[in-house]
C-alpha cells in the first residue's frame, strides 16, 4: 500500500512536509542509448499512470486503473495518517517494538517474507510502515474483543477446508503461438533437451528467463478448466500434451505432483487465525471505513503538490455531499494494507481471512 511512498509528499495534520526532494529529482533512473530518463521523469509518469500489469491465472494482464496511481497513492498514504492518528486516539498505537516483534511473528509463518517483500520492490523500511499501519488498523478493529481458544477450534472443526492445502503441482511452462515452434519444442524434448532451458529459448513468458519457466500457479483448482484437464492427465517427470489458452498454446513439465493435504496448525498459525477471527468480528461490530471518512471530514489536509489538489478537493467535495445526506460515505477507499495479516504472513492459513465465524 505505501510502496509509493516516495512519488507523493503529502502535509496532513500531524504528516510530513510537503514537496518534491530536489536532490532527488536532479539524478537519473536510467541511460538509454545515451539519453537519460530523470526521476523528476518518473515521478510525474507515475502521478498520471493509468494502468497496471497484474498477474492472472498465469498471465500478464494489463489493465486500466480506476484513478491514476498517483492519485491512488495520496489517498492511500492519507488514509495510513489517519488510522496511525485514530490508533493514538484509542491508546492502541503500536510501537516500534511492536513492528519488530511482528516482523518475527511472520516469519514463524513464513520464513521467507522478508526476502520475498524485497524482492517485490519494497526495503525494510517500508516493510515497517506497512506492518506498522497493518497493526494499527488491526488493533482499532480488535479493541475490547476477545477470541477463546475453544472458539479457535470449533472454528477449525467446521471449516476442514480452509485449514487443507490443496492439490499442487511443481511444473515449469512453456508458451508459444507459432505451430512451428511447438513441432521444434517436441522434438528437442524427444532428444532430451533440458525442459527449463527450452523454456529461456522459447516461451513467450516474460518471466521465463529468469525463473527457467517456473510456473507460478501451481494450485490445481484455480487453473482454467483446459488446463486443469491437460496438466492432470500428464504424469509426474513428464510433459503434457499442447493446450490452447488465450495468450498461446502452453506445454508443461510435471516435476511433482502434491497431493491436497491438511494444514498443521502450529503455534503460529493457531495465533494468527485468533487474531483474524477477532478482525473478523470486529469489522462486524465497528464501521471503521465510516470513522475514516469521518476523520477526513473533520481534518485538516492541505496539498502542497499541486497536480494533486485539484482531484483531492474534488473527493472531498463527495465525501461531505455524502455525510451531508447521510449516505454511507463510499467515496474514500475502505481501510486496507498491503497483503494485509494473511497474505503478508505466507498465506498459510488459507481462506481463513473473511470467513464466518458460527454463532459468535
Amino acid at each position: 500500500m505505501w510502496i509509493l511512498a516516495a512519488v507523493l509528499s503529502v502535509a496532513v495534520a500531524g504528516g510530513c512536509g510537503g514537496g518534491k526532494n530536489p536532490a532527488s529529482e536532479s539524478k537519473n533512473l536510467a541511460i538509454v542509448n545515451g539519453q537519460s530518463i530523470s526521476m523528476a521523469d518518473y515521478y510525474e509518469y507515475m502521478e498520471i499512470k493509468g494502468s497496471v500489469s497484474v498477474r492472472a491465472q498465469g498471465q500478464t494482464v494489463t489493465l486500466p486503473v480506476a484513478e491514476t496511481i498517483g492519485f491512488q497513492a495520496l489517498q492511500d498514504l492519507i488514509q495510513r495518517q489517519l488510522l496511525l492518528q485514530m490508533a493514538t486516539d484509542e491508546g492502541v498505537a503500536p510501537t516500534e517494538k511492536d513492528v519488530l516483534d511482528e516482523i518475527e511473528f511472520k516469519k514463524k509463518i513464513n520464513p521467507n517474507i522478508v526476502r520475498e517483500l524485497q524482492a517485490r520492490g519494497m526495503t525494510l523500511s517500508q516493510i515497517k510502515e506497512t506492518i506498522l499501519a497493518d497493526l494499527a488498523q488491526e488493533r482499532l478493529l480488535t479493541k475490547g474483543i476477545t477470541v477463546t481458544d475453544q472458539e479457535v477450534q470449533q472454528f477449525i472443526k467446521d471449516n476442514p477446508k480452509q485449514f487443507t492445502e490443496p492439490e499442487r503441482y511443481d511444473m515449469q511452462w512453456i508458451l508459444v503461438k507459432d505451430d512451428s515452434i511447438k513441432a521444434k519444442i517436441d522434438q528437442e524434448i524427444r532428444a532430451g533437451t533440458n525442459f527449463g532451458q527450452l523454456a529461456i529459448q522459447y516461451s513467450l513468458d516474460p518471466q521465463a528467463k529468469q525463473s527457467t519457466g517456473r510456473f507460478p500457479n501451481g494450485v490445481i483448482e484455480t487453473l482454467p478448466e483446459p488446463v486443469r484437464k491437460i496438466v492432470v492427465a500428464a504424469p509426474e517427470g513428464g510433459t503434457s500434451n499442447w493446450v490452447r489458452t488465450e495468450a498461446g498454446w502452453a506445454k508443461f513439465y510435471i516435476e511433482k505432483k502434491n497431493p491436497a493435504k491438511p494444514v498443521v496448525m502450529d503455534e503460529a498459525k493457531t495465533t494468527l487465525l485468533k487474531r483474524q477471527l477477532a478482525m473478523q468480528r470486529g469489522a462486524k461490530a465497528l464501521d471503521l471505513s465510516k470513522r475514516l471518512a469521518d476523520k477526513l471530514k473533520d481534518a485538516k489536509v492541505e496539498i502542497k503538490y499541486s497536480d494533486l489538489k485539484s482531484p483531492w478537493e474534488k473527493l472531498m467535495e463527495r465525501v461531505k455531499d455524502a455525510a451531508a445526506t447521510a449516505n454511507t460515505p463510499g467515496t474514500m477507499p475502505a481501510p486496507t494494507t498491503t497483503g494485509g495479516i494473511g497474505d503478508t504472513a505466507g498465506g498459510t492459513t488459507t481462506g481463513t481471512t473473511g470467513a464466518e465465524t458460527t454463532g459468535k
